[in-house]
């Protein structure tokens, strides 16, 4: 005899809750995703001094310490990182976050812009502020401009914030001045100038000239001389 009640269906889950399901995973997923790619970045975060509760807070070579973004402790070396000149040794300076030389001679440099003009970044074993010196001018010329008088003229030297020049009465033969005190006439000129007549030197001799550029390290290589008899 067989039964009255016949087995129940079993119940499927339907279609469109699992494709629900499976949305919600991939929302998830895609949400995760987004968070760790824009995520706070250092440009977001608090620089050296800005309260803070935890280094997470900080920029990402800072730590938070007594709650306040602060930068590991260094030596106060050159390159090392700074807040303000305390942090580094003399006589280092903080210069945007960097212990740095102040760019004096015999500074510490990586390159020309770390020296004070006109020194420049040199190597003599390591690499410091150094002087390089001036070259001599060049296309000196001596004219007779009257009666124990000439006029020296030379070419510009790069660099130069001035010249002195010199004349020098040598007598009976040419001779180049010393580009000293010594000789007969020394004058100190603008770097704007080029040209000088000197007077008063004297007659009967050979009038001599010469010419040396200088700037903030002091004097350049002294010129070739040139000359002129004045009878």
């Amino acid at each position: 005899m067989s039964s009255r009640f016949a087995p129940e269906p079993k119940t499927k889950t339907p279609v469109g809750v699992w494709i629900i399901i499976i949305i919600l995973i991939i929302l998830v997923f895609v949400i995760t995703i987004i968070f760790w790619v824009l995520k706070p970045s250092d440009a977001l975060k608090k620089t050296p001094g800005q309260a803070c509760t935890n280094t997470s807070e900080c920029e990402s070579t800072l730590t938070c310490t007594g709650n306040i973004c602060t930068a590991p402790l260094t030596d106060g070396g050159f390159g090392d990182t700074c807040t303000d000149n305390t942090d580094c040794n003399n006589p280092l300076v903080c210069e945007e976050g960097i212990c740095t030389q102040d760019g004096t001679f015999g500074s510490s440099c990586v390159a020309d812009e770390d020296c004070n003009s006109p020194l420049t970044c040199v190597d003599v074993g390591e690499l410091l502020c150094q002087c390089l010196g001036l070259s001599a001018p060049q296309n000196i010329n001596v004219n007779g401009a009257g009666l124990g008088s000439i006029t020296l003229t030379w070419d510009a030297v790069v660099g130069a914030t001035g010249y002195i020049a010199y004349a020098l009465n040598s007598g009976g033969s040419a001779q180049s001045p010393a580009g000293d005190e010594t000789d007969d006439e020394v004058i100190v000129l603008g770097s704007g100038t080029l040209m000088h007549t000197f007077t008063g030197l004297g007659n009967s001799a050979w009038l001599n000239g010469a010419v040396r550029a200088i700037d903030d390290c002091g004097q350049g290589a002294l010129s070739d001389f040139d000359s002129v008899f004045d009878p």
